[in-house]
């Protein structure tokens, strides 16, 4: 059994300033909000993930393995159960605005009025892997068939890729904010429960 648990934190300006390559679509998120003051935007980075915590461990069933009843050999003999456990926190994500407010030509480098730089939290990830193999000894010695089963987000637990960042959307004809009621709600989400099976012969 392995188990590890990381605390750490990230404070950056957005690192990845590319002004020079305006109006496209991958770098526009990127840049600082006003590149004469890039300290503006110092805070905790998109990369920042406080707390994270895995366990993982491989259990080979060997009980039966040495058994004199080769059908008890063959039926209970060879199992190994293999399992991954992740739990860590959520990203940190920057309050959008819909329209460009600072009227640089991006709208990604404007924040809503009052939120600083990724000062909201998205959501954390919490997954478990699960590994069941069978050996089967074949005719020849050294020889081994290994049937596997594996099961990815075993739970089928929703962990969301993205969320809704515009906590409100302004009128420019009225030059009014108006509250944005799917704020912080999630948008995509990451892989859900997927098996798989395999069989591999070993010589």
């Amino acid at each position: 059994m392995l188990a590890s648990y990381t605390f750490s934190k990230v404070i950056d300006t957005a690192p990845w300033s590319t002004s020079f390559i305006p109006n496209s679509a991958a770098e526009d998120p990127n840049l600082v909000q006003d590149t004469l003051q890039p300290n503006a935007d110092r805070a905790l980075g998109d990369a920042n993930v406080a707390h994270r915590f895995v366990f993982s461990g491989v259990w080979d069933i060997a009980y039966a393995d040495h058994a004199s009843n080769r059908v008890i050999r063959t039926l209970v003999g060879g199992w190994s159960l293999a399992s991954i456990t992740t739990l860590q926190s959520g990203r940190w994500y920057s309050a959008r605005v819909n329209v460009d407010l600072n009227n640089d030509g991006n709208r990604f480098t404007d924040r809503s009025p009052g939120y600083g730089r990724n000062t909201i939290e998205g959501p954390g990830l919490q997954t478990v892997d699960l590994r069941v193999s069978k050996n089967v000894r074949l005719w020849h010695e050294g020889t081994e068939l290994r049937f596997i089963g594996e099961a990815f987000n075993l739970l089928n637990h929703a962990n969301f890729a993205s969320i809704q960042q515009t906590p409100y959307n302004y009128a420019a004809a009225t030059h009014t904010f108006t509250a944005n009621s799917t704020f912080g709600r999630p948008l995509s989400t990451l892989d859900p429960r997927i098996l798989q099976v395999a069989a591999r012969i070993t010589f």
